[in-house]
């Protein structure tokens, strides 16, 4: 499997498995004083469960080259924060983070474009691979 793949799928794994922890675990989020217990033990379990599934698909992407169970499980959590981005006026969610505003590039929450970005370049790894005509070995 071509490194180009490999690193266009762990973008996305960084994303979630490394970046979202390390910009939530601060006073706005996991210590924010404001956020009943029972929600701050939901957002860390919700961390700890993405880091870990990042860490799983890492693992199978470099050492196994299992390209598909990497970027399913990349789609799994970024389309899970899409669509609770998309729900958000459903159960009062928001993305504005209190003291700084909503995070936003080129005119976008900076979430929403980073998982989109990344969704691309999941796709863009698969076809490639596919492109390439190396066969995707079996899950081991």
């Amino acid at each position: 499997m071509r490194l180009s793949v490999r690193l266009l799928v762990s973008v996305g794994i960084a994303f979630y498995a490394v970046a979202v922890p390390v910009l939530e675990v601060n006073a706005s989020h996991v210590f924010n004083p404001a956020w009943v217990p029972h929600t701050r033990i939901h957002e860390v379990w919700q961390l700890l469960t993405n880091t870990s599934l990042g860490l799983f698909a890492a693992w199978r992407l470099w050492r196994h080259h299992d390209l598909r169970t990497a970027t399913a499980l990349n789609a799994a959590v970024m389309l899970s924060f899409l669509t609770a981005y998309a729900l958000r006026d459903t159960y009062g969610g928001s993305m504005i983070v209190e003291g700084r505003g909503e995070l936003r590039l080129l005119g976008m929450n900076i979430a929403v474009l980073g998982y989109g970005a990344a969704l691309v370049g999941n796709a863009v790894a698969l076809g490639l691979h596919r492109s390439s005509g190396e066969a995707t070995p079996p899950a081991r």
